[in-house]
C-alpha cells in the first residue's frame, strides 16, 4: 500500500511558518515596547527631577531668572516630548493587538489545517486495515479450499 500522502501539506507547513514568523513580530514588539516605556519613565523622571529643583530654588530664594528660563523652556520641550513618546507607546500597543489577533487567526487556521490532516490520516489507517484484513481474509479462503480439496 502507498505511503500516506497530505496534499495540503505545504499550506499546513507555510501556515506554521507563517504563525512563527508572526510570534516572533509580536516578541519584538513588545521588546520595542519596553524599551519606549523605560525611556519614557526616564523622561518623567527628569521633569520631577527639575520640578524638585526649581522649588528648592524657589524655596532658598536662589532662583535666578536666566536658570528659571532655561529649566521652563527645557521642561516644556521635554512634556512635548514625553506627548510624542506616549503616542508612540500607544500606537505601539494597537499595533500590537492587530499582531495577536493575526497571530490568532494563524493559529485557528493552522489547527484546521492539522485536524484535517488528522482526519486524512485517520482515514489511510482506516483503509490500510481494511486492505490488510481483506488480504488475510483471502489468504485464509485459499488455505481453506485447499485444505478441502486434498
Amino acid at each position: 500500500m502507498k505511503k500516506f500522502f497530505f496534499s495540503l501539506q505545504f499550506l499546513l507547513d507555510y501556515k506554521k511558518e507563517k504563525e512563527e514568523r508572526l510570534k516572533k513580530e509580536l516578541a519584538r514588539m513588545i521588546g520595542k515596547e519596553e524599551e519606549e516605556k523605560k525611556i519614557l519613565g526616564k523622561m518623567e523622571e527628569k521633569v520631577a527631577f527639575y520640578h524638585r529643583k526649581l522649588r528648592k530654588e524657589k524655596e532658598e530664594k536662589t532662583l535666578q531668572m536666566p536658570l528659571l528660563l532655561s529649566c521652563y523652556s527645557y521642561l516644556e520641550r521635554l512634556m512635548e516630548d514625553i506627548e510624542k513618546k506616549r503616542e508612540e507607546i500607544k500606537r505601539l500597543a494597537q499595533e500590537k493587538e492587530k499582531l495577536k489577533r493575526k497571530i490568532l487567526q494563524a493559529s485557528r487556521e493552522r489547527k484546521l489545517l492539522e485536524k484535517v490532516r488528522e482526519k486524512r490520516w485517520a482515514e489511510f489507517v482506516q483503509l490500510k486495515e481494511k486492505t490488510e484484513q481483506q488480504l488475510i481474509d483471502e489468504s485464509a479462503t485459499v488455505r481453506f479450499h485447499q485444505r478441502t480439496k486434498s
